[in-house]
């Protein structure tokens, strides 16, 4: 098995950022995860690129719902819901400025998720365990001084 990342943090951020701007797009508009095992892996049971993209950050949101749950939702309600980000604030009663800033942590974490899927050790061979992959730590405000 070859131990070399798919893609860095920084570039599955940026891959996550545009599967998640194409989610209610065509097919033709291209597949960002396309690089990726797990979508290689889902892609012959789905009927084309984006419903296999779709389905793994479906997947992905779901990992980050047990951890990180009102990020997630923002995720969910912007992204497959379609609302806009004012929306979205409205509905769970924060200011826009704060919605974006837990979004863009959200999508952050999803791409770890992401990453940590594809890049940690399959050791004991079972694909379906999606627990060990996505152990997130509890955000935290950042140690100054």
């Amino acid at each position: 098995m070859n131990n070399q990342p798919i893609l860095t943090l920084q570039a599955m951020q940026e891959a996550v950022k545009k599967a998640l701007r194409l989610y209610h797009k065509d097919s033709k508009e291209g597949a960002p995860l396309r690089p990726l095992r797990s979508y290689q892996r889902l892609r012959p049971t789905c009927r084309n690129d984006r419903q296999a993209t779709n389905q793994l950050l479906t997947d992905a949101v779901e990992q980050l719902k047990k951890e990180h749950p009102e990020e997630a939702r923002i995720i969910t309600a912007n992204h497959f819901d379609g609302l806009t980000m004012k929306e979205v604030a409205y509905q769970i009663g924060l200011g826009e400025a704060a919605t974006y800033e837990r979004k863009a942590r959200g999508i952050e974490w999803l791409a770890e998720i992401l990453w940590d899927m594809e890049n940690l050790p399959d050791t004991d061979g079972i694909e379906g365990d999606k627990d060990k992959t996505s152990r997130l730590p509890p955000y935290e405000e950042p140690i100054v001084g």
